[in-house]
């Protein structure tokens, strides 16, 4: 079964953004389902304000709400990224 997922993407001018919501629900680690992974969510964000033609100023957040999401449990207790933000630029030629 597919996670839910609700996704917000906009532009307005120079400016662009966006918004991701994901839902994991049940899975297992393993083939025999003996290793239950946790339920969980993470939120992504970005925002961009595009200089010129061929330059971008954005930042992001990742796994904005900071939950530990389980990535593996076979049999040692794995977890995804922590909250993670970034910041750049994006050179187009």
């Amino acid at each position: 079964m597919a996670a839910p997922v609700l996704g917000l993407r906009a532009n307005a001018g120079q400016f662009s953004g966006s918004i991701d919501f994901r839902v994991v629900g049940d899975q297992y680690d393993d083939d025999r389902n003996d290793f239950l992974l946790d339920r969980g969510s993470l939120f992504d964000a970005r925002a961009a304000w595009r200089v010129t033609k061929g330059v971008e100023l954005f930042g992001a957040i990742e796994t904005g709400f900071d939950e530990e999401l389980d990535t593996g449990r076979t049999p040692i207790r794995t977890i995804g990224q922590p909250r993670t933000a970034r910041a750049g630029l994006n050179l187009k030629f």
